[in-house]
């Protein structure tokens, strides 16, 4: 039953509902010449800001670009290097042994210098006595 008042109740409703919505309407007045034209402006100025931003973004997207570029570059650059201090590491171990090895020489033939100046020397003080 409530549905059947529902329809009724649209049925009587509606037409006037409309009515005053068409009379509402008429009863309007349009945009005067002043508001027409700052409606108007307000638009161009929203369409103006639009563009800016939008030369903003790609300014920003090529920016973004060119950083990208630039860090790629350097994580290649870094890399290279990574590897070239590898590669000295290496070289500096390298001859930190040969160091080592040259410095063992040297005490040896010092060694075997000494020993050989205190024979040298040991012999000709017996033989002048």
């Amino acid at each position: 039953m409530k549905r059947k008042g529902q329809a009724v109740e649209e049925m009587v409703m509606r037409p006037h509902y409309l009515n005053a919505l068409e009379q509402e309407s008429q009863a309007e007045e349009s945009l005067s010449d002043m508001e027409r034209e700052a409606f108007i402006e307000t638009i161009q100025d929203l369409k103006e800001s639009m563009r800016n931003a939008n030369e903003m973004i790609r300014s920003l997207q090529d920016t973004v670009r060119g950083l990208q570029s630039e860090l790629e570059r350097s994580r290649s650059q870094a890399d290279r290097y990574q590897s070239l201090i590898g590669d000295l590491r290496s070289v500096i171990a390298g001859l930190q042994k040969k160091l080592e090895e040259r410095e063992k020489e040297n005490s040896d033939l010092r060694d075997l210098n000494n020993r050989h100046n205190k024979m040298s020397l040991g012999g000709s003080h017996r033989l002048g006595v």
